[in-house]
């Protein structure tokens, strides 16, 4: 508690147990910060995953998610990507595993994603080298931009959900050989190319209950047909006689491509709006800070 009362507010605390934006809470006071300290230690909160804490400062800034297709020594940045790891519109309520996302993001230009790959990802494959252990695979670098300077807040080896279900639509040239050069370590000869133009948007639809409590299965609608436009990636679901059935916390991804941020949120909302479930809940403000723009 001492501790806690020499930082400045917000703060954010963290259940070691658990990984990504989930058991994350950003308290604005001190006492909100002890209360929730203390309701994570003792198991109330979290359970056994809230039993270790990490208290950080809070950083003011966007977040990105940005991912490098790595071979051991060099490796390739994808399109960077804002995730909406919020429950509630204007990033109210707890964090999630991720309400929803878009690719690419105005708020990245050509000198901060050099600052990303000069400043983050180089120095850790360097470091993985020196080490003795090259790493192969996709490095996930949870990046948060503060006064235009990135700073790491964590690194996952996988695609981040539910931001693969937009960049891996924008993808033009061979997956497979981006893949497999990355796992014979040839990416140096590899040119990755993007659909030019192109903005894809996902909303993740959630369980009545989501993020709280498990919720009670409900039987998934779909009235509006998929199209080259609009897709669904489901996620949280379950195939029984009569359909599916929404049975996990984040249900399904509705994605929408575009030529613009604009167009893309409409294809993107407009199959959201023909699915149907009880309890269906989802943000109606992905990509709010790009149309800011």
């Amino acid at each position: 508690h001492d501790f806690i009362d020499t930082m400045s507010t917000p703060i954010v605390v963290k259940a070691d147990g658990l990984c990504g934006g989930k058991g994350v809470i950003i308290a604005t006071s001190h006492e909100q910060a002890k209360t929730t300290v203390n309701d994570m230690l003792s198991g109330s909160s979290f359970g056994d995953a809230g039993k270790k804490v990490i208290v950080e400062e809070y950083l003011d800034g966007f977040e990105l998610s940005v991912f490098a297709i790595c071979d051991g020594k060099n490796f390739i940045t994808l399109p960077a990507a804002q995730d909406h790891k919020r429950l509630l519109d204007n990033d109210e309520g707890p964090n999630t595993g991720g309400m929803g996302a878009y690719v690419p993001t105005p708020l990245v230009d050509d000198t901060l994603m050099k600052k990303i790959e000069n400043d983050l990802i180089a120095p850790t494959m360097e470091a993985m080298i020196s080490e003795g252990h090259p790493f192969e695979g996709v490095l996930f670098a949870g990046v948060m931009v503060v006064n235009g300077t990135p700073k790491l807040l964590e690194y996952n080896v996988r695609f981040g959900d539910p931001e693969c279900e937009e960049i891996m639509p924008l993808i033009e040239s061979s997956v497979f050989d981006l893949f497999h050069l990355a796992a014979t370590n040839q990416l140096g000869s590899l040119n990755v190319t993007m659909q030019t133009n192109k903005v894809a948007i996902g909303v993740v639809a959630a369980s009545k209950d989501y993020p709280y409590k498990s919720s009670v299965p409900a039987k998934i609608t779909v009235t509006q047909e998929e199209s080259e436009n609009a897709h669904i990636s489901y996620a949280g679901v379950t195939q029984k006689e009569d359909g599916l059935y929404a049975t996990g916390g984040r249900v399904l991804v509705c994605v929408g491509i575009g030529n613009t941020i604009h167009e893309a949120r409409e294809h993107a909302y407009g199959l959201m709006d023909n699915v149907h479930f009880e309890g269906k809940h989802f943000r109606k403000d992905i990509a709010y800070q790009a149309l800011a723009q």
